[in-house]
């Protein structure tokens, strides 16, 4: 401590520790335990106003979803929500061999930089992430059908999707993000008119 008077050790539980006590500004620089790294994650990108920059190792298959664009098997609830919060970058790959012991798993260092503009308002935002999951739930089915078997009125879907030109027959993982925005903003404002 003595040798770096401006660091902080902190020996906690990261799932339960007070995100919100962090000073705004911090950079989160972590290799995130692989086993709690999607709900770690998800609490930092909660956090985001706070941390313009997270440099995180993660295992590589997480990173690949995190960068995951539209039309690929990689893409899903992950990639669409952590990039709504952020631009992110897969900075490199970290080979195994780099780790005693040695894991089972590749390795790679993405770099998220978080929007400081929101798309949609802090009262849309719970609605984006129900509509996303239930969009997601079932991937074999249209976007229409996925969200009706999720509670979401069959009609007002099929509406939406011809007001923006897309097909009844869509699926969710050809939306790229700001049509998923667009998805969430309609129905929820049909949902509001009904």
């Amino acid at each position: 401590q003595r040798e770096f008077p401006t660091l902080t050790l902190i020996h906690a539980d990261a799932l339960t520790y007070p995100l919100d006590t962090l000073q705004p500004g911090t950079v989160v620089v972590a290799n995130l335990p692989y086993y709690i790294s999607t709900p770690l994650l998800f609490q930092l990108l909660d956090q985001r106003d706070r941390f313009p920059r997270l440099v995180l190792m993660l295992q590589n298959e997480v990173a690949d979803r995190l960068v995951a664009k539209p039309g690929t098997a990689d893409y899903g609830v992950l990639s669409v929500m952590a990039q709504y919060a952020a631009e992110i970058t897969k900075a490199f790959r970290v080979s195994a061999e780099c780790f005693r012991p040695r894991p089972d798993v590749g390795s790679a260092v993405v770099r998220l930089c978080t929007r400081s503009q929101r798309e949609l308002t802090q009262d849309e935002e719970p609605r984006f992430a129900a509509l996303v999951k239930a969009a997601f739930a079932h991937r074999r089915k249209t976007l229409v059908n996925s969200l009706k078997d999720e509670g979401y009125e069959q009609h007002g879907i099929a509406e939406v999707l011809g007001r923006m030109g897309l097909p009844l027959t869509v699926r969710a993982e050809s939306l790229d993000l700001s049509q998923l925005v667009q998805v969430a903003r309609a129905v929820s404002s049909h949902a509001k008119r009904a």
